[in-house]
Formats: C-alpha cells, structure tokens, sequence
C-alpha cells in the first residue's frame, strides 16, 4: 500500500494542532490496535488534512482517553468545529454524549485530539450543484457506505456509551423498536443480542450484582485516572445490558440511602465516570 502523508497548516488552524499525524491508533476499551484504511480517486493527492472529506474520524478526551467516532462528507475542520463547543461548559450545540462527558469531568476533561481512521474515494457529492448554492449535492449512496464505515469502527473500537461516547448506531435495523438509550447495543444482524459481546464471553447468568457494586463504591475513593476510568470499563464490559441495568440501579440505591455518601458523591468524579 502506498504511504499517506499528512498535511497540517502552516498557521491560524485550531484544527491542525489537533490532529494526530499517525494511520495507527487503538480501542481505549481494550487495546486493541488497528490501522486506517485510506482510498483516494485518481485525481486525489495521498494526503490527509484538516481540509479532508469523506472521512471516518476518531475524537479521543485527552485526559481520560474516552472515545468518539463519527463520519463526515464535509472537510474534517468543518465537522471539528461543531463539535468544539462540546468541551465548553453550557454550551447545547453537538453530540449529547460528548456534552455529558465533558460537563460531567468537573473541569478535569476539556479537550480531544483527533484521528482520521478511514479515508473513502472521491468527495462523496455528486457532479450537480446544489439549488442557491456553491456545494455539489450529497451522493446518498455513498453516504450510506460511509455510515456503515463509522458503525464498522464503533463496533470495533467499542465506543458505544457507556463505554465511549457514541450514542447510536445508524444502520441498526429496526432502531424504531428500542426506544431507549441501549438501543446501540443491539447488533443490526439478527442473529446476535449486541454490537460488542465477545464470542468467549460467559453468559452473565450467575452474576453476583451486589459484589460488582460493592466494587465500583471503592472506585468513588479513587482519584480521577484514567487508570481507574480502564479498570471500571473492564469490570462491566463483558455485561449483557440486563445486567448492566441491574447494576445501575442498585448502584445508585446505595449510593443515595446512604446518608453520607449521598451528598458526598456529586463532588466526588469518579462518580461521573461510573454513571458515563
């Protein structure tokens, strides 16, 4: 495969700085490295850019290492820009999750860099002019491979929330079904419960809950590390969401008949970390 290059600003890019210069990067959930995936059209440059489009992007918290992905026809900065405004406390613009995540940090989380996982052919507009305006139409059908891209590193990288900050999966089939916020958990094959089980994993029959939330009260002692923020997500990934429903409410049933901890724990940003 040939080499990619990229290509930053020379000065005056809020995005560029940003921009991770690598084509390698791993899941923050387990580890797992993996590389870009970058085609370009025959009168495309090998470059990657923050004039980019047609993108696969990775978003990842510098303090916390909780990631996002998302996809875009636009060029990269465009997109970026939107999603600037989820680091800034009160703003309501750009994705919720990504919102939570930085409001609910307590000042410790404040920004991302950024990694552009996957370049598909061409600029993914067609060769007409949009109506009173200077941008090519949209091509559909590539829009809908390019959403199947992001689903496909969602899934792989394991950024669904409450294990990243994506909160949804857009070419589930029958999304209109699962009204609730664990609807991205639920494969869009029919033929499997959820997006990101493990083939080896157990099926959580036996589960103890009282001991995995026994375990996460000690972690509210702990101070905000992304060491710690690893440990929590290991200790629930494996969960079917049944489970992990059962462990949040029971969670928070201890939490708030405590008469102690009940006012300790909104100070507390481990908290945050655990309910994310």
């Amino acid at each position: 495969m040939l080499p990619v290059l990229f290509l930053l600003c020379l000065k005056n890019c809020t995005t560029c700085p940003l921009i991770v210069k690598d084509t390698s990067f791993k899941s923050s959930v387990n580890g797992t490295i993996f590389e870009g995936v970058y085609e370009f059209g025959e009168n495309e440059e090998r470059i990657l850019s923050c004039k980019s489009v047609n993108c696969i992007y990775m978003l990842e918290c510098t303090t916390c290492g909780s990631q996002y992905v998302g996809e875009t026809v636009q060029k990269i900065k465009d997109r970026i820009a939107a999603h600037r405004g989820t680091t800034v406390p009160g703003k309501s613009s750009g994705n919720f999750r990504l919102r939570q995540h930085y409001a609910c940090s307590g000042g410790y989380c404040t920004s991302f860099k950024i990694y552009i996982v996957q370049k598909l052919k061409g600029t993914g507009r067609l060769d007409v002019l949009q109506e009173n305006s200077s941008l090519y139409k949209i091509d559909s059908s590539i829009t809908k491979e390019r959403k199947l891209c992001e689903d496909n590193w969602i899934r792989k990288l394991y950024t669904q929330y409450p294990y990243g900050c994506n909160d949804r999966i857009d070419s589930l089939e029958n999304k209109g079904r699962y009204n609730c916020e664990f609807a991205k958990f639920i494969s869009c094959k029919s033929k499997r419960k959820r997006s990101w089980g493990n083939s080896g994993v157990n099926s959580n029959d036996n589960i103890d809950i009282s001991t995995i939330v026994d375990e996460l009260l000690c972690y509210l002692n702990y101070d905000f590390n992304t060491k710690y923020i690893k440990l929590i997500q290991k200790l629930l990934f494996s969960f079917k969401r049944s489970i992990l429903i059962k462990v949040k409410n029971d969670y928070l049933d201890k939490v708030f008949l405590d008469e102690k901890l009940k006012h300790e724990v909104l100070r507390r940003h481990m908290h945050f970390v655990i309910i994310d």
